[in-house]
Parts: C-alpha cells; sequence; structure tokens
C-alpha cells in the first residue's frame, strides 16, 4: 500500500476560488441590503400614508360632530354685531395671521354648536363657537386646517379659546353648503357660501347639509357630505 505525503493530505482553496466567493458574498450582501432599504422605505410610506388617514379620519370626526349639534340661532361678536347661526366664506380664504380674535372675518365656516361637554358640572352654557380656518404652511405651497373653539357665545370682553391643529399637507379645501329647499343633490343645487347672498341680514337658518371637499399631495381629492341636525337654541 502506498503512503500518501503530507502534500496530497492538505486540500485548500485556491485564491481565485476565495474571491469569487468574496464576490459572491458581497452580492448577497448588497442584495439583501437593497431588499431591507426597499423595505423600510415601503414601511415608512405605509406609516406616512397611514397616519394621515387618521389626521383625515379624525377631521371628519371633528366636523361631524360640530354639524350635529349645530344651533339655529343668531350669535353677537364682542363688537356686538350680529352673526348668522352659520357663516360659510364664498370662496376658499386663507387666514391672514395665527393670532385669532373672534370678530375677525378669517374663517372658512364658524358657527354655534350646543351638547358642550361639562364633566365638572359647571355652571354654564353649553353652547360654544366653533371655526375652521386656514394658515400657510411655512416653507410649502401647502396649507394647514385648525379647529377653534371658544365662548362666551355672546357678549363683550376677550372670549375663552382653544385651538386645534387638525390637518397638514392641504392643497385646497372647499365647504358648500345644501340649501333646505332643493331639488336635487347636483353640484348646481350646492353654494359656495352661507348664507345664501340674496339674504340680508342676519339668519337663524342652516342649511339642510355641508360638503366638504378636501385635496392634499398624498391622498388627492376627498368630498364628504354631512346633515345637521338642528339643537334649538
Amino acid at each position: 500500500m502506498t503512503l500518501k505525503t503530507s502534500r496530497q493530505l492538505i486540500k485548500g482553496f485556491t485564491l481565485i476560488e476565495m474571491l469569487i466567493a468574496l464576490a459572491i458574498g458581497a452580492g448577497i450582501a448588497t442584495m439583501s441590503y437593497r431588499a431591507l432599504e426597499g423595505t423600510i422605505k415601503a414601511d415608512n410610506k405605509i406609516s406616512a400614508v397611514t397616519q394621515q388617514v387618521n389626521e383625515v379620519d379624525r377631521v371628519w370626526q371633528y366636523i361631524s360632530k360640530d354639524l350635529l349639534y349645530a344651533v339655529d340661532r343668531t350669535w353677537r361678536d364682542t363688537g356686538g354685531t350680529e352673526k348668522s347661526a352659520l357663516v360659510g366664506v364664498f370662496g376658499d380664504r386663507l387666514s391672514q395671521s395665527d393670532v385669532v380674535i373672534a370678530n375677525e372675518d378669517d374663517y372658512l365656516l364658524q358657527f354655534i354648536r350646543g351638547n358642550r361637554e361639562n364633566l365638572l358640572n359647571q355652571k354654564r352654557s353649553d353652547l360654544y363657537l366653533v371655526g375652521y380656518r386656514l394658515t400657510q404652511d411655512e416653507g410649502s405651497d401647502e396649507k394647514i386646517l385648525w379647529r377653534d373653539h371658544w365662548s362666551p357665545v355672546d357678549g363683550s370682553g376677550e372670549p375663552k379659546m382653544q385651538q386645534r391643529r387638525l390637518l397638514s399637507g392641504i392643497r385646497d379645501l372647499q365647504f358648500s353648503y345644501l340649501p333646505k329647499k332643493f331639488n336635487s343633490l347636483e353640484s348646481s343645487a350646492w353654494l359656495t357660501g352661507w348664507p345664501n347672498s340674496r339674504t340680508g341680514g342676519a339668519t337663524k337658518e342652516l342649511p339642510a347639509a355641508v360638503r366638504v371637499t378636501v385635496e392634499s399631495a398624498s391622498m388627492g381629492k376627498i368630498v364628504r357630505i354631512f346633515n345637521l341636525s338642528v339643537v334649538g337654541g
């Protein structure tokens, strides 16, 4: 029997084989990193879209509940001017300032609502004013939607106001109003402001429904219609 030499017993990889193995490993690592990076980007995009969907849903919840308890009575601002129960500015007007004063006409939509929560059973009216306005997002062409509410409804003096930022990334926001005497739900039946321009002075009349059209960069255009259930003032 022939004995094998030590040179014959030792087997290993050549330099070329090592380089090929390293290249294959590097390729697999690169593909894995790219797949992981793509997954992370997709997750981030989904999270961003999900967050905006949740924010939009929150806007619908606020508007729906506010309009559900809209009150059909006029009110007076801090200057004593009588205002309609619901005031919708004709056209798409952008608030010029972040400083809100109750008697300034810088709201797209403004009205009285009832059913104010009173967890501490305080002696106060359950009515308060609600206003929706837009401000410009700094460094962007997009806008931010705010919801303000304050009380008292009537009287002079500084109102107690609370402001809440609802939604950013807005390209356009429109409110339109359906009169109680309507023949159809076609676009021609909806008014772009309220009260009707042909009505003089303040009125306690409320529309039958409010249509909200919001357009954002990530979600496109969304339209919702809200019916009003009148709560007496």
